[in-house]
């Protein structure tokens, strides 16, 4: 009685214990850097954090046009770090490209699925979403023109975005051993 009393505390020790380990190490930050120091990165590709609420994410290629990115640190606590949260694919110009951001699973967005162009430049990474199309027909306006004026607010370009964490110095990396 006693044994099997013994072999089954173990065995709930080793089943609470393996899951934890496995999964956290893969995506610790540490584990990530170096990771990521292993071989040339692309300007899009390292760790990134915003600044309002501290979520950390992780960009690293996935094949040779498109990055995944991961969730590091959320300030949901119901997210496992390494939950992939969107994908960007490369496009012509240079530092820019076309990104589907699953931003429920960041912070508590209200927005579930969004597609932004993003734009790396000086450490940051800038989000511009992009808005939809709304036609008008003038013909079914014409009789209330002049009773009405429309006022669109002017967000400024470059609020929404994150912070390079790492790399800091991107022409100077130590490879990790």
């Amino acid at each position: 009685m006693r044994r099997r009393f013994i072999f089954i505390g173990c065995l709930a020790l080793c089943i609470v214990m393996v899951p934890s380990v496995s999964f956290g190490q893969k995506w610790h930050r540490d584990s990530v850097e170096c990771r990521l120091s292993q071989h040339a990165l692309e300007p899009v590709e390292g760790i990134w954090q915003f600044p309002a609420d501290g979520a950390t994410l992780c960009i690293m290629r996935a094949s040779e046009s498109t990055f995944d990115i991961h969730l590091l640190d959320s300030p949901r606590l119901d997210i496992p770090a390494g939950t992939k949260v969107g994908e960007l694919t490369d496009t012509p110009t240079k530092s820019r490209y076309d990104g589907s951001l699953d931003a429920s699973k960041i912070s508590n967005a209200k927005i579930k699925k969004s597609r932004a162009v993003v734009d790396v430049a000086d450490g940051y990474l800038r989000f511009k979403p992009y808005s939809d199309r709304t036609s008008v027909s003038f013909r079914r306006w014409l009789p209330y023109f002049m009773r009405m004026t429309i006022t669109k607010p002017d967000n400024p370009d470059g609020l929404i975005g994150a912070k390079r964490v790492y790399p800091i110095d991107t022409d100077n990396f130590k490879p990790c051993l």
